[in-house]
């Protein structure tokens, strides 16, 4: 229920949808919004003069109630909409495409956030994710043979049991990443930050490593 404080004689609006509410409302017409009426004598006495509209503790805390009331709403909304998987922000960190074909897909000049997404098991041959932000993400099990990652930022990504096969990841950030059991033929990392011990399960054929000699350990 909402305190409505207004002055003796004066019409207000409603705190919550702004529409206007006739003199002793006790309701919105509009959005229902139950009313308390305090007028201005009755808080402040003989504060509700004509002289003193603008200025006054009264019409000073209305406003601070339209405002309170309007700061509540928005958050209500957006706790009532993402209840039901909607999104109202253009923030998709962590956004899942678990699955997902997404072959021959680019996210250059994407606005998209890619920073913990998920695309494990996710079809990605050929994608472009080339200066992409991907640290925290998941491409565990997914087929990224042919994409293009160079010099994407995938800082302790997860790529177990990923196919890298003919992947460009050259100048590529991956300190911190898993790769084990993820295919490596043909892959290039050359100018990466990998280190050996996460390469140390990864099936390696003329996998070009990041001082660019040819690794072939595996075939």
């Amino acid at each position: 229920m909402a305190v409505w404080p207004r002055t003796r004689g004066e019409i207000r609006p409603c705190p919550f949808c702004d529409s206007t509410l006739g003199i002793g409302a006790t309701a919105c017409r509009h959005c229902g919004l139950p009313l308390i009426d305090l007028t201005a004598d009755r808080l402040t006495g003989d504060l509700a003069t004509s002289g003193r509209p603008d200025h006054s503790p009264v019409r000073k805390m209305s406003r601070r109630l339209t405002q309170e009331w309007r700061a509540v709403a928005v958050v209500m909304a957006v706790m009532a909409l993402s209840l039901i998987g909607l999104n109202l922000t253009t923030d998709f960190r962590g956004t899942n495409y678990a699955g997902q074909d997404l072959r021959d897909t680019s996210f250059l000049n994407s606005e998209v956030d890619l920073v913990g997404a998920d695309f494990s098991e996710a079809q990605l041959q050929n994608a472009d994710f080339s200066d992409q932000l991907l640290f925290a993400s998941d491409f565990s099990n997914a087929d990224l043979s042919y994409a293009d990652l160079r010099r994407a930022d995938i800082t302790g990504a997860d790529f177990r049991g990923a196919n890298l096969s003919n992947a460009r990841l050259t100048d590529a950030s991956l300190a911190g990443a898993v790769f084990d059991g993820a295919d490596l033929t043909d892959t290039d990392l050359t100018g990466t930050d990998v280190s050996p011990e996460a390469l140390a399960q990864t099936y390696r054929c003329r996998t070009v490593m990041p001082d660019q000699s040819l690794n072939s350990e595996s075939c």
